[in-house]
């Protein structure tokens, strides 16, 4: 039987396809492939496109990727505390995605694990949406900004990806599964073949309901991440105040999606909630018009979009443009001056979130330890306006999962951090998120624009 996305009718899977029902690698083979892949905390990735261009957009993956991707599934079960968990399964939107999900699903299911497979969904909303305690892992099929030919993996549990310590220690395992070779290769082989259907099935004719489920989590997790509280009531105010102000003083925003996973998240029907003026483009899942970096001629299509809707709308004065996975995105914004749309540097992005979050969090808590958590190559300005608001600064080494780490270390110190992030590298981490979100930067933006209060706090600590 044939699965597809009641969102935007896809393929997901035929439940009669066995990926791994081809030929075996050879140990030479397996082995090559390994030693190509890139094996880090923020993921595991390699080209995955079975003409090895990592430009090529084909969904073909070849036979002995796939006896390696299934034994990177493999690795991460066997390195789970326990039998028969409850894992969350999601990949972005690159056309090798569907596939390794294919191998992902029908592997974790013959190995005695509850799969939620949400398909394709964006980075930041799998990971929020593993913040439930009914869920003991997440497994993410991504490459984030790399080419379209790429693909890769990230685990993780708790809202954010593994730590350098876990990752080292499911690589070893992997390490050791590569090394038995045809063994392994043969292992693999058999849990596809002898997958329980019924419980397979169960997992794909669930999947839209999956995401739907996650959505909504989502939304009210990017509502708790924006308001600072977990409140139904605070939410509420917060969506209540933002249409207020953006009925006095509208707000567009153009997103080029470019055929991310985020087309198929909760950017429309958030923003729409908060009264901003939303219009999205290539926001189908897998229509990637243009490289996927969201950097420097990359961001040209969204910049000529929002100087298109600002000359029919003065409304629309900021445009974003996303990664494949959704969890990086970059800021355009009409220059008034020059009446053109310009990028907003990733260090400027990050300075004005954080003047955001830091308002925010000294109207609610005006004495409190107040500091921000960042890379070592983040610009010395965000130590000039942590100085304004008598906020700390600590510097991680350059690496997200760092910088996480780092920020957890401080809290248990007893510091407040609202934001962290690396400035050098574009979006910023709003806690409680353990991941970059375009919405964190969207919603911290539309604060520092349209909330008065906010507006007003900065303008006392300039001095003004």
């Amino acid at each position: 039987m044939r699965y597809t996305d009641d969102l935007h009718e896809l393929f997901i899977a035929d439940d009669s396809h066995d990926p791994l029902d081809v030929q075996r690698p050879s140990a030479d083979q397996l082995s090559q492939a390994f030693d190509s892949m890139i094996i880090s905390a923020s993921g595991w990735r390699k080209i995955f496109a079975e003409s090895g261009d990592e430009e090529d957009p084909t969904e073909e993956v070849s036979s002995i990727d796939r006896f390696l991707a299934a034994l990177i599934v493999l690795s991460f079960s066997r390195h789970l505390a326990k039998e028969r968990q409850t894992i969350l399964v999601g990949l972005d939107a690159r056309p090798t995605g569907r596939l390794l999900g294919e191998i992902a699903v029908r592997l974790l299911t013959s190995l005695g694990h509850q799969v939620h497979y949400l398909f394709i969904t964006a980075a930041p909303q799998i990971m929020a949406a593993s913040i439930d305690e009914r869920f003991d892992a997440f497994f993410y099929i991504s490459a984030s900004h790399n080419p379209i030919g790429h693909n890769g993996f990230k685990m993780g549990s708790r809202g954010g990806v593994y730590d350098g310590q876990t990752v080292d220690q499911v690589a070893k395992i992997f390490r050791a599964l590569v090394d038995s070779g045809s063994e392994s290769c043969r292992e693999v082989q058999q849990l596809s073949a002898n997958v329980d259907m019924m419980r397979y099935q169960k997992s794909l004719a669930s999947s839209t309901q999956d995401r739907l489920w996650s959505s909504t989590f989502y939304r009210d997790f990017a509502l708790r991440t924006a308001t600072g509280s977990p409140e139904a009531a605070a939410h509420q105010h917060f969506i209540e105040e933002s249409r207020r102000a953006l009925q006095a003083q509208p707000l567009g925003i153009v997103g080029e999606l470019n055929g991310s996973a985020r087309a198929a998240s909760i950017d429309h029907s958030l923003l729409s909630e908060l009264g901003v003026t939303i219009s999205l483009y290539n926001d189908r899942p897998g229509e990637v018009v243009h490289p996927i970096i969201p950097e420097g001629k990359n961001l040209d299509l969204c910049r000529s979009l929002l100087e298109e809707r600002w000359r029919a709308n003065s409304a629309f004065v900021i445009g974003y443009s996303v990664d494949n996975d959704g969890d990086r995105g970059n800021i355009v914004y009409i220059d008034e001056r020059t009446r053109e749309a310009r990028i907003l540097d990733a260090q400027s992005v990050y300075a004005l979130s954080l003047i955001s979050a830091l308002a925010q969090s000294r109207l609610r808590n005006p004495q409190g330890k107040l500091a921000t958590v960042v890379n070592g190559p983040t610009s010395m300005r965000i130590d000039a306006i942590c100085a304004l608001f008598d906020a700390a600064v600590f510097r991680s080494e350059v690496g997200e999962a760092n910088v996480v780490n780092l920020a957890e270390q401080k809290r248990k110190e007893g510091w407040e951090i609202p934001i962290l992030g690396e400035g050098s590298n574009g979006g910023n981490i709003t806690h409680p998120a353990r991941v970059r979100d375009p919405l964190n930067t969207l919603l911290a933006l539309l604060q520092l624009l349209r909330s008065r209060e906010v507006a007003n706090l900065w303008f006392s600590c300039l001095g003004r």
